[in-house]
């Protein structure tokens, strides 16, 4: 259950490794994020944990 925050699903095959990839796909609001192939995702693992 998300309890009133939109589920977001990212694969790191189809997003570039950078962070307006992400931000794309944010609603800007609550949000539940899951990420699959994460490890695609590793030039950016600090900026995802910090920022986004």
């Amino acid at each position: 259950m998300t309890a009133g925050a939109d589920p977001i699903t990212i694969d790191g095959r189809h997003v570039p490794p950078v962070p307006s990839s992400l931000e794309a796909h944010s609603s800007g609001g609550r949000a539940v994020l899951s990420l699959d192939t994460y490890e695609l995702l590793a030039p950016i693992d600090d900026w995802i944990r910090d920022e986004f």
